[in-house]
């Protein structure tokens, strides 16, 4: 604790300075003047004012206060203290909740990553695999379309075949007939 000494300018009389300190130590009450080692100088001259202690306040009730301030200090040490110890484990509390949100907040960013990164993937291999399907697709159109185009000139030249066989098989029938019948005039002549 800073010390309770008080110096008076020599702005200040005599007079003021002797009021001044007895006020002083009647305000503080619980610590003797004498103890406070008050000084004042005024007019260049150094004034004790031990005598301006209060007649009630008595040595031995300066020790038994001396003591209760002592074990008052103590007592403010002891619960500043706690309240640091208390300050500290709320401190250490905020801050291993803190690490976990962290902890937990860089896994979930992790892993947002990682899906991005395999969506991605996926993506792109969806894609190419698109157009792969769609190559393949297209490769199948144009062979079926191929196969349908020989299909039907096949079919078209069975068909002129078929007609023309028809043709010829009537016209070879016709003329077989004919010349049956030729034949047959012939045989009747």
């Amino acid at each position: 604790m800073g010390s309770m000494h008080r110096v008076y300018q020599a702005v200040w009389p005599r007079a003021f300075c002797l009021q001044k300190a007895k006020k002083e130590c009647f305000e503080i009450g619980e610590r003797t003047c004498s103890s406070l080692n008050t000084q004042c100088r005024g007019e260049g001259e150094r004034i004790d004012f031990s005598s301006v202690v209060s007649p009630s306040i008595s040595i031995h009730s300066s020790i038994g206060l001396e003591a209760a301030r002592e074990s008052e200090d103590r007592k403010l040490i002891s619960d500043h203290n706690a309240q640091v110890g208390d300050l500290q484990r709320q401190i250490e509390a905020r801050d291993a909740k803190m690490r976990k949100a962290n902890e937990k907040n860089e896994a979930r960013a992790e892993e947002t990553k990682e899906m991005e990164e395999k969506h991605q993937t996926e993506t792109e291999k969806l894609k190419s695999n698109h157009k792969d399907q769609v190559a393949e697709l297209q490769k199948q159109i144009k062979d079926r379309d191929a196969k349908i185009r020989e299909a039907n000139d096949k079919m078209r030249e069975n068909e002129r075949n078929k007609i023309e066989r028809t043709f010829w098989l009537k016209n070879s029938k016709r003329r077989l007939r004919e010349e049956d019948s030729e034949k047959e005039q012939k045989s009747q002549r």
